[in-house]
């Protein structure tokens, strides 16, 4: 009998095996990872959208020479008690009533942020920006305050956007003393 003097292609299955165990050991290091950057980028958008309304209301106020407030709102048509993280409204409001915006008040709409939460003990229910800029959270008193933007990560992914009386937002990711937002379970 006469041997075949062609050599074998293909692999073994040792080879296979070992291949398809390093492929697994990638990715599964590779995946915390990504679930970081998604949340990341989810939070980030979150922030942006947020950050970039009070500026849009606050340069409002001023230019209009208008108390512009914003608000939580579920319907993007009237403020509702939920979360900001569920949307929100920014619209010139004169009377500083709350009230739906009237045709052509309305200035900005917050879209809902799906997988994070946006709570302020300060500006839980309105934010309202007076005609020379500055925020208050009632008719009378000028006040600062804080958002505390969180995720599934828990206080050591969360970040806070502190509102100065001044009105200007400004990104941190701690509090004052050092210690990490507290977020809802």
């Amino acid at each position: 009998m006469a041997q075949d003097a062609r050599p074998q292609r293909g692999y073994t299955l040792i080879e296979a095996i070992t291949v398809a165990a390093v492929a697994g050991l990638a990715v599964s290091l590779a995946v915390p990872g990504i679930s970081d950057v998604v949340g990341d980028q989810r939070r980030a958008s979150a922030i942006n959208e947020l950050v970039a309304g009070l500026h849009l209301s606050r340069s409002t106020a001023i230019t209009r020479n208008q108390s512009v407030s914003m608000c939580p709102s579920d319907n993007g048509n009237s403020c509702t008690a939920s979360g900001w993280e569920s949307g929100w409204l920014a619209f010139v409001d004169p009377t500083g009533a709350l009230a739906a915006p009237a045709e052509g008040d309305l200035v900005a709409v917050g879209r809902p942020a799906p997988g994070v939460t946006i709570r302020s003990a300060e500006f839980e229910q309105f934010l309202a920006y007076r005609a020379n800029g500055q925020v208050m959270v009632n008719s009378l008193s000028v006040a600062n305050g804080t958002f505390a933007i969180c995720d599934g990560r828990g206080a050591g992914a969360a970040r806070l956007l502190v509102v100065n009386a001044a009105g200007k937002p400004q990104l941190e990711s701690a509090l004052a003393n050092g210690q990490p937002p507290s977020c809802p379970e």
